[in-house]
């Protein structure tokens, strides 16, 4: 096979792993969700509304020995660590143990921390680091369910209802907070968590305690595509989170609204692309790359333009819509990509990676606030400008590449491959293989062709690993990209 063959088959393997299924099977595939899909939805409103307690707001005067951004760099580490140590260590099987161990762990020294704050600065700690900690396994958990157990419906559902949980949360914090200042930021995360532990109870156990991985083969391309676009996306969004406008130039209530009428939209811009496009992902990687330019273009504008007020409130509107389509399409990439052929090795390594990216764009973060405007602005606009160019350059040749394969590879077989390579598999299935044959073709995971055929799990992937053998394939990509146009 030539160099140029290989790279062919790596860019269409790339475009099939990250393609969406097909529009009128995920819609109606809505309408069965799973209660696992619940559960994991309650595991990401619990991340958020830790977010938003502002690292524990009401503990800062327990920590006289630390200023507010050190208090923060603990926390952050301390949570980053466990969640990474969660997804090395924790098999899928159990999830479920770690969670009932971590939730009353966090509950208790929530509770814990709230009750000796601005006393004991030894023990204040230590309650923040255990908070941290139990954190951290709950995201890894959060982690191994959204790969293992969910489907892509049930993935993209969870995806935006974290993302539009960011904004709704904020709100109804804010306005919690007004009431009394501990309703927002005790009381209302007490209760989720609370709410959390109980849903834990009504899981599916078969969900939860018997995850199968399955160590099918995993090309390089995609693996790097998706390991590079998100991280490039943790470091630019920490560079936004760095940023802070001069109380004296902006009114932080208007930057807020600004932020999240941004967020919203790239909400909606989302959600149109993902349930009308098959390509939603190239297509929002794009979006994000181009946004994230036009913001730093608005910050350096401001700038020139004597600290002009409007041009930072739409500095701002553009970083909320950029931060959350890259957020959301992280999420995505990562589940599309181990989407039915989890190899839990290149799990392990993509997620020290990122958790690498997570660390730095903790430092990243703090040099950004040291660092003046202006020679901030000046040196990201010609770097997001490039990076903009790169990232649609990769994308337009990768579909070229994708293109142009077929010509090359798969009008030959039909009279060239040998009977070895491409078997008729309406000789060799049985009838509940072939059903299955034609469901995975289609798109759809093991979960939801059992779904499907009202089967159990255990069945499906039996004949899932028959028709493997049977075929002589090895991966669900090679599947597709020898037998999806044949049929």
């Amino acid at each position: 096979m030539s160099v140029s063959d290989i790279t062919r088959e790596s860019f269409a393997e790339t475009i099939v792993t990250f393609t969406e299924q097909r529009m009128e099977e995920r819609r109606s595939n809505i309408k069965k969700l799973s209660f696992t899909s619940f559960f994991v939805m309650m595991l990401m409103l619990t991340l958020v509304s830790m977010m938003y307690l502002g690292y524990f707001d009401f503990n800062h005067d327990s920590f006289t020995l630390f200023v507010e951004s050190h208090t923060k760099s603990i926390f952050f580490l301390v949570m980053v660590s466990m969640a990474c140590l969660g997804v090395l260590v924790f098999k899928p099987r159990n999830v479920n143990k770690s969670l009932y161990i971590s939730i009353p762990v966090v509950i208790v020294f929530f509770i814990f921390s709230f009750i000796i704050r601005g006393r004991l600065v030894v023990l204040g700690l230590i309650s923040t680091i255990m908070i941290a900690a139990g954190i951290g396994i709950i995201a890894s958990a959060a982690v191994l369910l959204f790969i293992y157990s969910l489907n892509s419906t049930e993935r993209l559902v969870s995806s935006f209802f974290l993302v539009g949980s960011l904004v709704i949360y904020f709100v109804f914090e804010r306005a919690c907070s007004l009431v009394h200042p501990y309703l927002g930021s005790f009381v209302l995360p007490l209760l989720i968590m609370c709410a959390l532990y109980l849903t834990l109870f009504f899981v599916d156990p078969y969900d939860v305690t018997e995850l199968e991985v399955r160590e099918e083969k995993i090309t390089w391309l995609p693996v790097l595509t998706m390991v590079i676009m998100v991280a490039i996306y943790i470091i630019f969004t920490a560079i936004f989170t760095g940023i802070k406008v001069p109380a004296n130039l902006v009114n932080p209530i208007w930057t807020n609204a600004f932020f999240y009428i941004g967020v919203f939209l790239g909400l909606v811009v989302v959600v149109i692309l993902h349930f009308f496009n098959r390509y939603a992902i190239f297509l929002a990687w794009i979006i994000w790359a181009i946004f994230t330019t036009v913001a730093y273009q608005f910050g350096m504008s401001a700038l020139l333009n004597g600290n002009s007020g409007l041009l930072y409130y739409l500095m701002y509107l553009t970083i909320g819509f950029a931060n959350i389509v890259g957020a959301f399409t992280s999420i995505m990439m990562v589940g599309k990509l181990f989407e039915d052929k989890t190899h839990i090795r290149v799990l392990k390594v993509v997620s020290i990676i990122l958790g690498v990216c997570l660390l730095i764009s903790r430092i990243v973060v703090l040099y950004i606030r040291g660092t003046q405007m202006t020679n901030l602005f000046s040196v990201m606009q010609f770097v997001s400008l490039f990076m903009t160019v790169a990232i649609v350059s990769y994308m337009i040749y990768a579909f070229l590449q994708w293109r142009s394969r077929p010509v090359a590879k798969i009008e030959p077989v039909k009279t060239a491959e040998p009977e070895s390579i491409y078997v008729n598999p309406y000789n060799v299935l049985t009838p509940k293989e072939t059903k299955v044959f034609e469901l995975l073709l289609m798109g759809l995971t093991l979960r939801q062709i059992a779904g499907e055929l009202k089967m159990k799990y255990d069945a499906v992937n039996f004949h899932y690993k028959n028709i493997y053998k049977k075929l002589e394939v090895n991966s669900k990509i090679e599947l597709i990209l020898r037998y999806g146009q044949k049929l």
